[in-house]
């Protein structure tokens, strides 16, 4: 998904308010009775987030809408990440 919002920019990286819909799937270990992964969503995000820097936006502190998932990858994928970003007009704010 980053390389839609790249493609689809202006510009990089990218200014201004931006609205994000990130999907983590977490690495389901071999045995486990959770229903979900364990960790906190918002410590995930930000990691990402965080090292997208001055890549794919100026800083992260642009993010102004934020919706975040977690799932287990399915039973043998190896965990991964994707996510959407939008700029955000003015009649947004």
């Amino acid at each position: 998904m980053l390389h839609e919002a790249l493609e689809n920019s202006q510009g990089l990286p990218l200014i201004g308010p931006l609205s994000v819909e990130f999907w983590m799937y977490v690495t389901r270990p071999k045995t486990t009775e959770k229903l979900w992964p364990r960790g906190d969503v918002d410590n995930y995000a930000k990691a990402i987030w965080d090292s997208l820097n001055t890549i794919a936006w100026e800083d992260d502190v642009q993010i102004c809408d934020a919706v975040i998932h977690k799932r287990w990858a399915k039973s043998g994928v190896e965990g991964f990440y994707k996510f959407r970003v939008r700029k955000m007009d003015e009649s947004e704010l």
